[in-house]
């Protein structure tokens, strides 16, 4: 009776300290009888933590006792962390994914990549975005939005690295919300060279067919027009704006009228000149004929 006894008692001490196993052919199913993955869970799920295997890489959900401030990380398999602890490889360690939260903290960040390839924080007095790293046949690449200052060595926009950078569609609007070209500045631009890609410049005026317009053609014009030929008024300025690169040809096209008027006007400088001296000439003669005569 004794050996029944102590062996009754044996039992749930066994099943106690031994392991559940399940084939690995079939499913477990927890509120469901057909479960579809190897465990399938119709419910709720409470744990303290949560991990996948730590190769290649390493998920974990656990609360402060675990990881500080309600955190998720993402590891990759160089690194095995845990709070007041040290990195097993000093050399390779960065936590791939982290998100953090304090409710007496003053700010949340959220990382993605080690030393903060991407990052958000937000605060009563700071906020923005910073992303760099490498990809694909992308290198040294860095997007950093700050609302710290207007001026600063990380201003509201900061674009920094050695290469390139691509917008691939849409328009990019400066102080304003409604951009109706690729660049629209509601401002003033402080630039030290423009340089604008034109086809179409104004050496036409120089073709020996242009028909260049009489001085009294611009002077009928400007009394009916108040302007140039082939110049917008103010008011169409002020209403449309300008295309510098046009306008400078417009302009270009002016200054070559002006210099064939300036020619022409130096030929017939030239032609009354002679004709002066021509003229100049015969009273000289005439002058010493009438002297003759007088000597008579």
């Amino acid at each position: 009776m004794k050996r029944i006894v102590l062996f009754l008692l044996g039992i749930p001490m066994t099943f106690y300290a031994q392991t559940n196993t399940f084939p690995g052919s079939g499913n477990v199913g927890i509120g469901t009888t057909a479960p579809a993955k190897k465990l399938d869970v119709v419910g709720e799920v409470r744990a303290e933590t949560y991990s996948f295997p730590p190769t290649p890489y390493d998920f974990s959900l656990a609360p402060r006792t675990q990881l500080p401030f309600m955190s998720i990380r993402l590891f990759d398999d160089y690194h095995t962390y845990r709070p007041g602890g040290t990195s097993p490889d000093n050399n390779h360690y960065g936590t791939l994914l982290a998100m953090y939260g304090k409710s007496s903290h003053w700010q949340s960040d959220i990382y993605i990549g080690a030393n903060k390839r991407m990052y958000f924080r937000t605060s009563a007095w700071r906020g923005g975005a910073s992303e760099t790293g490498e990809t694909g046949g992308f290198h040294n690449w860095r997007t950093l939005l700050d609302s710290r200052s207007d001026v600063a060595s990380s201003g509201k926009l900061q674009l920094t690295g050695s290469g390139d950078h691509y917008i691939q569609n849409g328009n990019l609007g400066i102080g304003t919300t409604s951009p109706d070209a690729r660049l629209a500045v509601n401002g003033v631009v402080h630039s030290k060279e423009v340089k604008v890609d034109l086809a179409g410049w104004s050496d036409f005026v120089f073709a020996e067919d242009y028909e260049l317009p009489t001085l009294e053609e611009v002077e009928l014009h400007i009394k009916e027009k108040g302007h140039l030929k082939d110049i917008p008024s103010a008011k169409e300025v002020e209403e449309n704006g300008i295309f510098l690169g046009e306008m400078d040809a417009k302009l270009l096209q002016k200054i070559e009228e002006l210099t064939l008027y300036v020619l022409e006007l130096k030929k017939e400088n030239r032609q009354q000149h002679t004709r002066i001296d021509s003229l100049a000439e015969k009273t000289r003669k005439q002058q010493q004929e009438i002297n003759q005569l007088k000597k008579k």
